[in-house]
């Protein structure tokens, strides 16, 4: 579904499974919820900074699959290549999808979050868990 980024291995010293490497997004300030969802619409996993941000983001795998698959066909239909990722930003929050093989990356956070940041380290972790075993 995504072009890129292709897998590559997980540097030495990383913090081993998925929590210590999708650290590198939780952990930037104003970031509230991270979903990892596989090509069939499955969370494969979520992280909430609070119980209230779990309560308050209403978002599933299916609803992350479906806005992809309808942005993969807008794109192709104006020939612009692969989709690597995708920017929505609202009056107080930013969300960020970041394709990862089969795998989708969805990032929520709001206006205090560094966007350059934010998308630098979406994509490493996204090569990171494009690699076969390494989460």
């Amino acid at each position: 579904m995504f072009g890129t980024p292709m897998p590559r291995r997980e540097p030495t010293g990383a913090k081993p499974g998925i929590e210590g490497i999708i650290t590198e997004i939780t952990s930037l300030l104003g970031v509230s919820a991270l979903l990892i969802v596989d090509e069939n619409g499955d969370v494969e996993h979520q992280w909430y900074r609070t119980l209230l941000d779990r309560s308050r983001i209403e978002v599933t795998g299916v609803d992350i699959k479906e806005l992809v698959e309808s942005t993969v066909r807008f794109i192709s239909r104006i020939g612009g290549g692969a989709l690597d990722n995708m920017i929505l930003r609202s009056e107080n929050s930013t969300i960020l999808i970041q394709g990862a093989y089969k795998k989708t990356i969805f990032t929520f956070s709001d206006k205090r979050a560094n966007l350059a940041l934010l998308m630098i380290r979406s994509k490493r972790v996204a090569q990171l868990i494009s690699t076969p075993g390494s989460a």
